[in-house]
């Protein structure tokens, strides 16, 4: 892949990630922002916007358990 692409891709993800964060349709908001883009590169931009987001929330979720954990120990342990 050239570096050319990666750039344009990491250019595209990060605008539809931000779309998707504001709570709009990400998917729809590519498509009406760059009309000239084929509908399989949308796909595969917003599917990584998406992966993005559920990573987001994957690791919140594991800070919360390793908070938990902490806290249980040092109350447990204190």
């Amino acid at each position: 892949m050239s570096r050319a692409r990666k750039e344009v891709e990491a250019a595209l993800l990060a605008e539809a990630s931000q779309i998707r964060k504001a709570g709009a349709d990400h998917w729809k908001e590519m498509e009406r922002r760059h009309p000239n883009i084929p509908l399989g590169v949308i796909a595969e931009i917003c599917a990584g916007a998406d992966m993005a987001a559920d990573e987001e929330w994957w690791e919140s979720i594991e800070k919360t358990i390793d908070g938990e954990i902490v806290k249980n120990a040092l109350t447990k342990h204190g």
